[in-house]
């Protein structure tokens, strides 16, 4: 490094942007996070302490099957334990 250069810089900053979801883990917020090769995941802040990762975005919603948390695909929310096997629409939010 130059002389010019301080110590303390940090170089390499992630992309993180907050979703306004707790994580249904630990009940930390969970952010959108980007992988070395730029793909986006929504991880929770926690991060190692807490190890949530889910590649579709969760929903706040729990599943009134199973109690478990919830992912948006598309137009449905479905729940995330692939054995409960729950889906429901979503809701449309009015957007004026």
């Amino acid at each position: 490094m130059s002389d010019n250069c301080p110590y303390d810089i940090e170089l390499h900053r992630p992309y993180i942007d907050a979703v306004t979801i707790k994580c249904p883990k630990c009940g930390k917020e969970v952010i959108i996070k980007k992988t070395k090769k730029g793909r986006k995941y929504y991880g929770c802040e926690a991060n190692p302490d807490c190890d949530f990762m889910s590649w579709q975005k969760p929903s706040a919603k729990k599943c009134p099957h199973c109690g478990g948390y919830m992912l948006e695909k598309g137009n449905k929310l479905v729940c995330a334990d692939e054995q409960c096997g729950y889906v429901e629409a979503r809701e449309k939010k009015d957007e004026d």
